[in-house]
């Protein structure tokens, strides 16, 4: 059960309420290749129109006039899907008969609201239809259009007069802003980004060649820039003289939080007062309406001391659109004069990842035009990101009556920080009484908040709406723990004393970015972040394993002995009770099936990549599986949360091998392309419903290819042939993460594993299904070369990260010891080493160990 303690206690002694709580070659490819609350029911007396939810509380003046907290503009994570029949509009394609289809909507889930900035750098060998080598000369410029909507954005740089075959853009930045990336999408998901070199000839411009890039890419993998020379193509579709178009796009993700500015000084500021020294004082604003000002230094002059005064900003998921504005002005009798003023980037704060490590700058500010230094002012600019603090609001009992009939009530939740003050409220339960359901969900963004302030209310159509009771709970503990289940005491002052008002039955879930502590900026609070909370559930009270095996051998530490402090939280008969808990198949080990079975049976809903993630991080030799070693190094480290944790555990010979700084950072490198290579071919089988039936026809094609060509490999147009796909950029890069030697060829037998890791096929049948794509010679065996093969493709590794592996299975499974596996044998294979021979089963596949 989820963890109980403040805020709160356990529930009140009143019964349950009715109805209970419920390379450079491959770019240039991608270039030409664009990718593609429920309330019981109420009757109210009769002739009384519906009750309408009261309006929300205005926000205060500290909040920013644009922010609207209860709008979405794209679903959050973890939201469910939209209800059938209301999807996104602009995926919304009418057919020839009406109907309506929705289209590669998971491509685009979880891409969050940011703003694509495009580098326009240099052209290369620009021609124009006529002209001969050396002889370019045009008036040239970019122009881009984002999307293919209608009122799709557009932008252009200035013109590049008497431009030669090299047209030198300056680096100038062409931006468009993404608040729903389902506006920009077209019906196969892609995201296209039109780019024009155009020959400015008064009002006949003429287009010297274009291209499309996939935006998607790049949201993807948000704040990396992406640096290429794009093929430009003519009006006739072929690239005649090899021109290219030097571009980077960088898709800048933006986040709700607080920017967060430290004044402390100005240096050298332009003087504007004509007799003695000026009262200089700063503004900083986002947008029209939402500012904020220093204290005016009185004959501060031009080096003013601001005593280092701080100001927050509450940037919300609209106003993150304009750039923050800095003017500094001196103070006058009549109209204040500008000093000077200048604009700073709020995404470029948000891509700081460790806000607490920023410095303070020095920030130039320019005359009017902006084209002349008036000073300088030496600032810090932090940008602190929010947390998401989930209510669900699941039940009352016993709410204190204030109606004369069926009272109607609801609950409004608020939370105030430097920066704003955010409200949010449930629906109105019609005659729910004293005993009622909400059963509904409330987020709220948290930076420096740690007091939320809950009210339940009654609705009144004809007069104002009555207190029921009030409460203010701390959230420490909920930032701490990451779950509190818990019930909470309204309370109402009547007659000079507080009485209680009833109760109300609360879940809190907390869900903040990696690595920062909360609440932030609060110097004399406690504060906590994701290790603390994981540290919590490791020190939750531990079971006794009373049905543990008798006469078993017992568990022993290998290797070195485990070195550095340990936590002595269990003791080492707890440790081994736990292990032999989990390994169920009593072999020293446990594996993936043995970790999912144990969490499905405690009620935990995890997926595979949940699970091989869990393995992976315990895993420190590699081999797929967690030995008793490692299982006691988790227990006993007192921080396994740190990025070096399981480097002890593992042997001599692989610290060794860790010492190697290029060896590290050639695992790190094939860890970051085997994570790439299993998003993008997950999407891919989703995308194209590719089952056991797509991939068997796909290899009978395949082996129609002559053997000799077969094994120089497929180019990517074979590779969509085979597998009946139009070709899309997003498929190319997935290719390409395949094309190690960048030959624009690849392994086939390779890239099926791949994908048939995300399909469901019964165990044997996978089994069968990959010894007869790799024994090529028809002979019934499989070479331990083979074998390698096998794993490297379903691991997505390389052959020397998965040699271990293949010597354990052959050891164990290759009975006559000829060094090569049967059918048989192979089979037994994937009945002893499930998650070793296929390490990313479906939920659905029959891998599953018995229930017991």
């Amino acid at each position: 059960p989820p963890p109980r303690g403040p805020p709160g206690r356990g529930p009140p002694p009143r019964g349950p309420p009715p109805g209970g709580p419920g390379s450079e070659q491959q770019q240039q490819q991608l270039a030409q290749y664009p990718p593609p609350g429920r309330g019981p029911p109420g009757r109210g007396p009769p002739g009384r129109p519906p009750p309408q939810a009261p309006s929300a509380p205005p926000p205060p003046e500290e909040a920013p006039p644009e922010s609207e907290e209860d709008e979405m503009l794209a679903p959050p994570p973890g939201a469910p899907p939209p209800p059938a029949g209301a999807p996104p509009l602009s995926l919304i394609n009418k057919g020839n008969d009406g109907g309506m289809m929705i289209k590669h909507q998971n491509s685009l889930a979880g891409i969050k609201s940011g703003r694509l900035c495009v580098k326009c750098i240099q052209g290369h060998n620009i021609r124009k239809k006529g002209q001969a080598v050396g002889r370019t000369k045009v008036d040239a410029f970019v122009a881009i259009q984002l999307g293919k909507q209608k009122k799709a954005p557009k932008a252009k740089t200035s013109t590049q007069k008497k431009a030669n075959e090299q047209p030198n853009f300056h680096n100038e930045m062409l931006k468009f802003d993404v608040l729903d990336v389902f506006a920009f999408a077209n019906d196969n998901g892609s995201v296209s980004c039109h780019v024009e070199l155009i020959d400015e000839a008064g009002k006949a411009n003429t287009v010297i060649g274009t291209c499309e890039i996939d935006a998607l890419p790049m949201m993807k993998r948000p704040n990396k820039p992406y640096r290429e020379k794009f093929v430009l193509l003519g009006a006739d579709g072929t690239d005649a003289y090899g021109s290219t178009l030097e571009l980077e796009l960088t898709y800048m993700e933006a986040r709700v939080g607080v920017a967060l500015l430290t004044l402390y000084e100005g240096r050298n500021l332009k003087n504007r007062e004509v007799l003695g020294k000026q009262d200089p004082y700063v503004t900083f604003s986002v947008g029209e309406k939402y500012k904020k000002q220093s204290q005016v230094i009185t004959d501060g002059g031009v080096n003013p001391y601001f005593k280092e005064e701080r100001f927050n900003l509450w940037i919300d998921r609209k106003n993150w659109v304009h750039d923050l504005s800095v003017h500094c002005w001196d103070e006058d009798e009549g109209t204040d004069d500008l000093i000077g003023s200048t604009k700073m980037s709020l995404l470029e704060m948000m891509a700081v990842t460790k806000p607490d490590e920023v410095k303070e700058g020095l920030v130039e500010i320019f005359n009017d035009a902006g084209t002349k230094s008036h000073g300088h002012l030496l600032i810090r600019p932090q940008f602190l990101p929010a947390g998401i603090l989930k209510v669900k609001v699941l039940e009352g009992k016993g709410l204190r009556p204030v109606d004369g009939g069926r009272q109607d009530p609801y609950i409004v939740l608020s939370i105030d920080g430097q920066a704003a003050a955010i409200k949010k409220k449930t629906k109105v339960v019609t005659d729910g009484g004293s005993d009622l359901v909400w059963d509904e969900t409330l987020e709220l963004d948290i930076v420096d908040q740690y007091d939320l302030n809950i009210e339940c209310y009654d609705h009144d159509l004809l007069a104002e709406d009555s207190l029921i009771g009030k409460c203010t709970v701390s959230l420490l503990p909920v930032f701490k723990k990451g779950e509190i289940d818990t019930w909470i005491t309204l309370r109402i002052n009547q007659d000079g004393s507080s009485t209680s008002s009833g109760d109300i039955h609360l879940i809190f879930t907390f869900d903040a970015p990696y690595g920062i502590k909360y609440p932030q900026n609060q110097p004399g609070i406690d504060s906590f972040d994701e290790q603390l909370r994981l540290q919590y559930l490791r020190e939750q009270p531990k079971k006794d394993d009373s049905n543990q095996g008798q006469g078993e051998n017992a568990l022993t530490l290998e290797g070195d002995p485990i070195e550095g402090p340990r936590d002595t939280t269990f003791a080492d008969e707890e440790i081994e009770a736990a292990f032999r808990f989990v390994d169920l198949d009593k072999n020293g080990y446990i594996g993936a099936n043995e970790l999912r079975h144990c969490l499905i049976c405690m009620g935990e809903m995890i997926t595979d990549e949940e699970v091989d993630m869990m393995i992976t991080m315990v895993d420190g030799d590699g081999d797929g599986q967690v030995s008793y070693t490692e299982f006691y190094s988790l227990v006993t480290d007192p921080d396994p949360g740190r990025p070096d944790f399981g480097k002890s555990v593992v042997s001599s010979q692989h610290k060794d091998m860790k010492r190697n700084a290029e060896d590290a950072a050639r695992r790190a490198k094939e860890a970051e392309s085997k994570e790439e290579k299993r998003k993008m071919l997950s999407a891919f089988v989703e995308e194209n419903s590719i089952g056991g039936a797509e991939l068997a026809y796909a290899v009978d094609k395949a082996l129609e290819i002559p053997l000799a060509e077969r094994q120089e490999g497929i180019d990517f147009k074979t590779f969509c042939q085979l597998n009946q796909v139009d070709p899309t950029g997003e498929y190319l890069a997935m290719f390409n993460l395949f094309d190690l030697d960048e030959t624009g060829m690849i392994d086939f037998k390779t890239i099926t594993l791949g994908m048939l890791n995300f399909v469901d096929l019964p165990k044997e049948d996978r089994c069968d299904f990959v010894f007869r794509i790799f024994d090529e010679d028809a002979s019934g065996l499989l070479s331990m070369d083979e074998l390698l093969a096998v794993l490297a493709a379903n691991h997505m590794q390389s052959r020397d990260a998965v040699k271990r592996k293949a010597e354990t299975i052959m050891k164990t499974v290759d009975k006559d010891g000829n060094g090569e596996l049967s059918m048989d044998e192979f089979r037994t294979v994937g009945q002893k080493f499930p998650n070793i021979l296929f390490p990313a089963f479906n939920k659905n596949s029959d891998d599953a160990p018995p229930q017991s």
